[in-house]
């Protein structure tokens, strides 16, 4: 596993790619990956698995700061608020869209866009009720948004390298 995440190979796959070549490997690996992550990502069931971390955030946040989130994201699809970008979870999380793409980088953004959909929906909704959860406690804006921040994280992985949702 570590060796996994530090990018090295395993001594099978090493053997294969001596016998047929680095670049050849690479295509195949490439591909491999590639068909795994169309399979994820194109499959509207896969998205839906999205939702199951904004009712566990709503288990162990107050209902009124859930009900003021969802609202607040909601709106925040027609009219931009930029609390993400005050939200250290939500910009990482978010990450940033390359400004040129191949003609099959766009056939794959097409077919997930449902999956990033509810992956922005439910991380927003997340962090903003929880930050008015905090809020309402007395905590600061900046602390309010790196604690809801990291339980977010908690709930639903914060994808830096190795990282895994802990309540999940």
């Amino acid at each position: 596993w570590t060796n996994n995440i530090a990018g090295k190979k395993n001594k099978l796959d090493r053997s294969f790619e001596t016998m047929i070549g680095r670049k050849v490997f690479s295509f195949l690996d490439g591909t491999r990956k590639q068909t795994g992550a169309n399979m994820i990502g194109f499959n509207a069931s896969s998205a839906l698995t999205n939702f199951i971390a904004p009712i566990q955030a709503m288990a162990k946040t107050n209902k009124l700061a859930v009900a003021k989130g969802t609202a607040d994201t909601i709106k925040n699809i027609f009219i931009k608020d930029n609390f993400a970008e005050k939200n250290s979870f939500l910009t990482s999380r978010m990450g940033t869209d390359m400004l040129s793409k191949t003609a099959w980088q766009k056939i794959q953004d097409a077919g997930f866009v449902f999956m990033k959909g509810a992956d922005w929906f439910a991380a927003n909704q997340i962090v903003r009720s929880k930050y008015y959860e905090l809020r309402s406690k007395g905590m600061s804006e900046e602390q309010a948004h790196a604690e809801s921040g990291k339980f977010a994280a908690r709930i639903m992985g914060d994808r830096t390298k190795g990282a895994n949702a802990m309540l999940y």
